[in-house]
């Protein structure tokens, strides 16, 4: 065998490791990209959940919500919670629009979310404090809630339970089963 063959044959060999290092890079960055997705997913579940478990501290809010004139029922001392309730509610689905808006999210997972937000959003409750609020919210996000029609197939959780009688005010005896 030549110098000239062997040079032949390092070349082939240099180009097959080539082609199988890019071919490893690619298997490696649709890894990443597969983590990524699922660790924003689990982000946005678990943002959610605590969401959620800061509405289930107040349940008298809950009713307020899905009223219509839930914001007169509420109390000075409420206020201040409600409103900061409903910015970490709308935070969150900020962050749930940002990540659709980069291509981080698809679409159908987006949907689920944006279903109920622009469920909620439509609420008269909501829209009172949104008209107070939704400067401080990025114009994309604004824009794509205030262009949305409420959805038809959602309920409030009362339809779902059925009549059912108005919440009390929460008082600190029910706080105190609650701790």
């Amino acid at each position: 065998m030549t110098l000239e063959n062997l040079a032949n044959i390092a070349e082939i060999v240099g180009v097959i490791a080539v082609v199988a290092s890019l071919l490893f890079v690619g298997i490696q960055l649709r890894q990443n990209d597969k983590t990524a997705t699922a660790q924003i997913h689990q982000q946005v579940v678990e943002n959610y959940n605590s969401m959620l478990t800061a509405w289930i501290d107040h349940p008298h809010f809950g009713y307020i919500l899905f009223t219509d004139n839930g914001y007169e029922k509420l109390t000075k001392e409420d206020i201040p919670v409600f409103s900061v309730l409903l910015s970490a509610m709308f935070r969150a689905f900020e962050n749930i629009y940002f990540q659709h808006e980069k291509g981080y999210m698809d679409t159908s997972y987006f949907n689920s979310y944006a279903d109920h937000f622009i469920y909620l959003f439509h609420r008269p409750t909501v829209q009172r404090w949104w008209n107070m609020r939704k400067l401080s919210f990025v114009p994309g996000m604004k824009e794509f809630l205030e262009n949305s029609t409420p959805p038809t197939h959602m309920g409030s959780p009362f339809d779902v339970l059925g009549p059912t009688e108005p919440m009390p005010k929460q008082t600190d005896d029910v706080k105190e089963a609650h701790s």
